[in-house]
């Protein structure tokens, strides 16, 4: 991936509860931006990915949404959506591409039960072949300035995530690359879906509010 110019990677995969979308849904069908389906081609795979355009006469800088373990629903194309509306391109690819019946992916699967089982049991190799086909893709859109950014986040109550820190900083070290990790007080795991949920705590509220403020500033710098 030597064309990201930005990567901030951590995950969005709250597991305790089945993922609410009708509110999801409902705010992508009332979007006025241009959102569109295409495959992206890794060797012999298709790669369905929802790509968005933002609303501005510049070419722009691109971010990868990497979904969650419930797969490519519609909480994360909204999540694409939103970045579009700050001004980016953004495309989330659906890394569960031909696993369902009948070669497709994540809505086709049968319910939640079965996308966790399908993510947990796909190679590694593949999932980063994906993620790569994906951004040499993005980034040769005549409307890409070429910069590309990928970014997740997880909550402060979560040590299975937050355990692996201190390993995370000295990698990046090592790399020679900028982390600089941030803990939101009080908020669970997968607080960014579960922040923006109308039946949201105040600590998930506010960390994803807070969030996604640090998300746009750390975008302006790529």
């Amino acid at each position: 991936m030597n064309r990201l110019t930005f990567f901030l990677l951590a995950f969005l995969v709250p597991v305790a509860e089945s993922p609410a979308q009708d509110w999801a849904r409902a705010r992508l069908e009332k979007s006025p931006r241009h959102g569109e389906w295409v495959k992206v081609r890794n060797g012999k795979r298709d790669v369905q990915s929802f790509l968005v355009f933002p609303e501005v006469k510049d070419k722009a800088a691109a971010v990868v949404v990497i979904h969650e373990i419930f797969g490519l629903t519609d909480w994360v194309r909204g999540v694409a959506d939103q970045l579009a509306e700050a001004g980016y391109i953004a495309i989330a690819p659906d890394l569960l591409s031909g696993i369902g019946p009948k070669g497709g992916g994540t809505s086709d699967l049968g319910g939640d039960d079965a996308v966790r089982k399908a993510i947990m049991s796909l190679p590694p190799d593949q999932i980063t072949a994906d993620l790569n086909a994906v951004v040499d893709h993005v980034a040769k859109l005549p409307a890409c300035n070429g910069k590309i950014a990928v970014a997740g986040f997880c909550g402060g109550n979560d040590a299975r995530v937050n355990a692996t820190i201190p390993k995370s900083a000295e990698s990046m070290k090592k790399a020679a690359k900028t982390y600089e990790p941030v803990t939101y007080d009080g908020a669970g795991h997968g607080f960014m879906r579960a922040g923006e949920a109308p039946d949201a705590n105040a600590p998930n509220k506010k960390a994803r509010n807070d969030a996604w403020t640090r998300w746009k500033e750390l975008l302006k710098k790529i």
